[in-house]
């Protein structure tokens, strides 16, 4: 399971996508609505490596970048 939390910032809102794995929080904080959403599915479906691994080949999440 995995959910999506909004979070203000001076530049506008970002979105944090947060799931649970052996235990552990994780998180990928995202700029839009959207893409979070689009992240948050395979999450939910394939779990969380996975789901990094389709950002690594290219699938556009349009992550922050901190």
């Amino acid at each position: 399971m995995a959910s999506i939390h909004a979070h203000k910032t001076n530049r506008g809102n970002t979105y944090c996508v947060l799931w649970r794995a052996d235990g552990r929080q994780g998180s990928l904080t995202i700029e839009n609505v959207p893409s979070a959403e689009r992240f948050k599915a395979p999450v939910e479906d394939h779990g969380p490596d996975e789901a990094l691994r389709v950002i690594e080949i290219g699938l556009d999440f349009t992550p922050v970048t901190l």
